[in-house]
């Protein structure tokens, strides 16, 4: 007789029609037999990983189902997070500690076994995974843990480049398809005492960039210049160009934007030594173009074709003349 017809026979003999005692009798044995065969930790082997731990989609299992041969051996959790048993069929565990596990493996196994005792170890554990994309010196996939956290992710990443907005979308994958997703403020989460947020096996983090500012004319380093996690004024933006050249500036910058209808707009903004007022007040916005005129000309001359090209977008066109 298999050990499965065993069990079953044992089941039909210790019926409700027993006496009590001799009920209780059984199902105590059974347990004492299966404590005695069980492991007193249920580590994960070699890579340090504990049983409070998930199980993921990958993972490979031994599950032992005492005194029953046929119903023990070793099982792959699928993509989908289950596993298939004899008797039993689909058991989803993914997701699960290796305990809440055996213990969902037991009840599916109710129905053919009176007492199963169920002990699941985790062979070889699949790496989770988290995707890394955006305003970062080394987009890929990293190794996220059980507790890996999104700032270790980052860190994992290289960090975040100049360009980085500072906004984080982190998006949960499940099966394949997103459940749900969380935006992140960086500056928040460096904050002494802030932790942040824990990521899962399959999330995908996206890092935002900034816009960019074109800051041009009578400054040393023209050019385009981040707008990171920071606001950046009139002021600062001329210090990152490097400064006034000196002697051939004038003491009036032109700030170009767009507003919400696309339409473009011009303000004069006085440099005032020390810097104060407008200069320190008005907050660049991605797409603008600040012009520093030249002292000694009449007019500041810029081909819309050359802005575009500087900026990245054609927030100008034709031929743009200050006075």
């Amino acid at each position: 007789m298999t050990g499965l017809a065993q069990r079953r026979d044992l089941q039909r003999r210790v019926s409700p029609s027993q006496p009590r005692i001799v009920r209780q009798f059984f199902t105590a044995a059974l347990l004492l037999a299966s404590a005695c065969g069980q492991s007193p930790s249920q580590r994960r082997p070699a890579d340090g990983v504990y049983a409070g731990d998930p199980i993921h989609a990958g993972d490979l299992l031994q599950v032992s189902v005492f005194a029953t041969p046929e119903l023990s051996g070793k099982v792959q959790v699928n993509r989908r997070g289950a596993i298939t048993l004899p008797e039993a069929g689909r058991i989803p565990i993914a997701g699960l500690t290796i305990g809440e596990a055996q213990r969902r493996v037991a009840g599916a196994l109710r129905d053919y076994l009176l007492a199963p005792q169920v002990q699941i170890l985790v062979l070889r554990a699949a790496i989770p995974l988290v995707s890394v994309l955006g305003a970062v010196n080394r987009p890929g996939t990293y190794p996220a843990g059980a507790h890996t956290t999104l700032l270790q992710i980052l860190a994992r990443a290289g960090g975040t480049t100049p360009h980085c907005s500072g906004q984080v979308l982190v998006t949960h994958i499940h099966h394949g398809k997103a459940e749900g997703s969380d935006w992140y403020d960086l500056r928040a989460l460096q904050q002494p005492g802030s932790s942040g947020p824990q990521l899962r096996g399959n999330d995908l983090v996206e890092v935002f960039r900034g816009g960019e500012v074109y800051v041009g004319g009578a400054v040393r380093k023209p050019g385009r210049y981040a707008l990171n996690a920071n606001p950046l004024n009139v002021y600062q933006a001329i210090t990152l160009a490097g400064g006034l050249r000196s002697g051939r500036a004038q003491s009036t910058a032109v700030l170009v934007r767009r507003n919400g209808a696309g339409q473009m707009l011009t303000s004069l903004i006085a440099l005032e030594t020390p810097p104060s007022g407008p200069a320190t007040n008005t907050r660049l916005r991605a797409g603008d173009l600040l012009l520093v005129p030249e002292s000694t000309g009449r007019k500041v001359l810029l081909h819309g074709a050359e802005t575009a090209l500087a900026t990245g977008s054609a927030i100008v066109t034709g031929l743009i003349v200050f006075h």
